[in-house]
């Protein structure tokens, strides 16, 4: 029986491998930062810090948490990927084996965590909303934060990225307004 032999040498440069290669820098940079990144826990704000996150625990030890934000598939997501073909199946897969190692996995939704269920994977649902209550006002947070009963608040329930210098701004022109950021 005869067999034939392939020999590749020349590695042609493909989108897919630059594609996965970008996923993998986070995971390299923390190797790097290894004694600067040990923790007791690795928390993953959606999936894509997974790689960076086992790397550390293989390396320190620690949990990993992860709060995945929407479907796994990065083909399946509200912003469509740019990924080529091959790479986001494989990212998706890896992805996929991550989540399911992960020691604890929450979402933000029951939609979502039934989807996860259905492919054997648990979360835990921390809602993304406040129930409401009509609030009633007792001055204890102008108390708390030394502003004056008769002064109004402009109250930012966020963070602020950009446009601090121009906002802070506009609030010492306003007057006796205070600016609150939660």
């Amino acid at each position: 029986m005869e067999r034939s032999v392939a020999v590749v040498t020349e590695r042609k440069r493909s989108p897919d491998l630059e594609a996965v290669a970008r996923f993998l820098g986070l995971a390299i940079t923390a190797e790097e930062r290894v004694e600067d990144l040990r923790a007791d826990c690795y928390f993953c704000v959606d999936v894509i810090g997974l790689p960076a996150a086992f790397r550390l625990k293989e390396l320190t030890g620690g949990l990993v948490m992860c709060d995945i934000k929407e479907s796994l598939s990065l083909r399946d997501r509200s912003l469509p990927t740019t990924l080529p073909p091959l790479a986001a199946e494989y990212l998706d897969h890896v992805h996929n084996s991550y989540v399911r190692d992960c020691d604890h996995r929450v979402t933000v939704g029951w939609t979502l965590a039934e989807e996860l269920a259905s492919a054997g994977i648990d979360a835990e649902v921390l809602p993304n909303y406040r129930v409401h209550v009509e609030p009633e006002p007792d001055g204890s947070f102008r108390r708390l934060l030394g502003i004056s009963p008769d002064a109004e608040i402009v109250l930012a329930i966020n963070n602020i990225v950009s446009g601090v210098d121009e906002l802070l701004k506009a609030i010492d022109e306003l007057g006796n307004v205070h600016l609150v950021v939660l």
